[in-house]
């Protein structure tokens, strides 16, 4: 990731990664045998200072913090309720490391690389599977539904019925063959249920 051509190699920020990395080398061969671990988070902390030290000199470059944006920006429109609260927590933490990198004055190198590979993640954690209460709540929102729907006169309804025939549609797209699709989010439930009841 850090190529010397990037840098001032007669630079004290260069010496001092270069000197980091080459002790961080020697203390990962040896971790197999006698480094302790004590060892090797000393070379990491150095390391990273380090890594610090050329982020302040070589800033994160524009397409990184474009890159970075756009991140943020899916990784806000996520639902909470689509996910445990621990990977919640998690992608918390993920917008708030990138917040951090774009509102600072000079974003860093490696603190942009962080926050971006964070977005990532957060982006590739799993949904929560829809628990049987909800599964059942969505099944007895379309039955109302179509009760609903019996009692309307097409004609003389006709908002009410085309909106309600819409939520319904809608709210069945999410099974195939009589079973809940995988792709199915806790939101994708809570929305459908909400916007049949909104129609009757």
């Amino acid at each position: 990731v850090f190529d010397a051509a990037d840098y001032n190699v007669k630079s004290d920020a260069w010496k001092a990664f270069a000197a980091a990395y080459a002790d961080a080398v020697k203390v990962y061969k040896l971790v197999a045998s006698k480094s302790y671990p004590t060892d090797v988070a000393k070379a990491t902390d150095i390391l990273a200072d380090a890594i610090d030290g050329l982020s302040v000199s070589n800033g994160a470059p524009n397409w990184l913090l474009v890159k970075i944006e756009e991140g943020l920006a899916a990784v806000s429109a996520l639902d909470s309720a689509d996910y445990t609260k621990a990977n919640w927590a998690a992608i918390e933490a993920a917008i708030a490391k990138a917040e951090a990198v774009l509102d600072a004055a000079k974003p860093g190198y490696s603190a942009a690389l962080a926050a971006d590979k964070a977005l990532t993640d957060a982006q590739d954690l799993p949904f929560a599977a829809p628990t049987a209460s909800e599964k059942k709540a969505l099944a007895a929102a379309i039955t109302a539904g179509q009760k609903a729907l019996k009692a309307l006169d097409k004609e003389a309804d006709g908002a009410q019925y085309y909106a309600l025939t819409i939520a319904i549609n809608n709210a069945n797209a999410l099974y195939k063959d009589g079973v809940l699709k995988d792709t199915v989010k806790k939101s994708d439930i809570a929305n459908a249920i909400d916007a049949i009841n909104d129609a009757i």
